[in-house]
């Protein structure tokens, strides 16, 4: 079943990935190969972890280093979901402010299944 994610007012804007550096170089290689743009950045695990940020063209894939992983062996932190509809920001059950004083929803793992979910701005 294909959707463009809007359907439901979100669309993917991001992947949070805690990798070895062996894994993370092989990733960096695909991804710069395939014409990502390379910065640095973070990622709200609890507190601002910095990660190597890759900018492609619908989103970011941000990479920390694997003792960050909550469960061994399972790479996969988290991800960002763009809202369509501000309407539902409201629903969601925690918020910070980013450094513009936009608001930005976060929910922690306990509340999502093991994984952070961001709604930035």
């Amino acid at each position: 079943m294909a959707h463009d994610g809007a359907t439901h007012g979100r669309a993917a804007a991001g992947a949070w990935l805690a990798l070895d550096a062996d894994a993370q170089a092989r990733l960096t290689r695909m991804l710069l190969a395939l014409g990502a743009r390379r910065g640095e950045g973070s990622v709200p695990l609890g507190t601002g972890v910095a990660a190597d940020v890759f900018h492609v063209r619908n989103g970011r894939i941000a990479i920390v280093p694997a003792q960050h992983q909550r469960v061994a062996g399972r790479p996969v932190l988290g991800a960002e979901f763009r809202l369509h509809d501000p309407v539902q920001a409201p629903m969601l059950d925690a918020f910070r402010t980013t450094a513009s004083g936009a608001a930005a929803y976060l929910v922690p793992p306990q509340a999502a299944h093991g994984a952070w979910l961001s709604f930035p701005p």
